[in-house]
């Protein structure tokens, strides 16, 4: 192998091993979950229009001309005490990919509320960051665990 003649010219091992595990930068995807149970018919339509407003930011809009509007692109962040929580990783600015909400997960039959909403909804929210982490955000990050 020519990578290998090379490095023993030089005194050097070839570890092929390296060029196997990076393929090149990623984008990072991340998640979260969230189980709502309302008390009441009113907190049930508030659930029904949360998650509403999750699906619609995370669709493409139909320009009508054989083109798409791109979804909206979020920036999440972990907050505490109204500034952003240090001891959280940081995200970079991410597109909502998939939402999925699963009704009364775990429980052996359906159960509903008068109106027909469930009383539990599990809402997941997986993310797809737009740009790579670098070495260098991760140093340049203000909070204490990087990205």
């Amino acid at each position: 192998q020519p990578n290998q003649l090379l490095a023993l010219q030089r005194g050097q091992i070839f570890n092929p091993n390296v060029e196997l595990l990076y393929n090149g930068p990623r984008v990072r995807g991340f998640s979260f979950s969230f189980t709502f149970v309302p008390k009441n018919p009113a907190e049930a339509e508030e659930v029904n229009n949360i998650i509403k407003e999750f699906k619609i930011w995370s669709a493409p809009e139909n320009l009508d001309n054989g083109m798409f509007k791109v979804p909206h692109v979020w920036q999440v962040s972990y907050m505490m005490n109204g500034a952003p929580n240090p001891n959280m990783n940081v995200f970079k600015r991410a597109a909502l990919t998939d939402v999925a909400v699963q009704n009364n997960s775990g429980m052996n039959m359906h159960m509903s509320f008068d109106d027909g909403m469930p009383i539990l909804t599990t809402v997941s929210l997986n993310f797809t960051e737009v740009d790579v982490i670098t070495r260098n955000d991760h140093r340049s990050a203000t909070n204490n665990v990087g990205f």
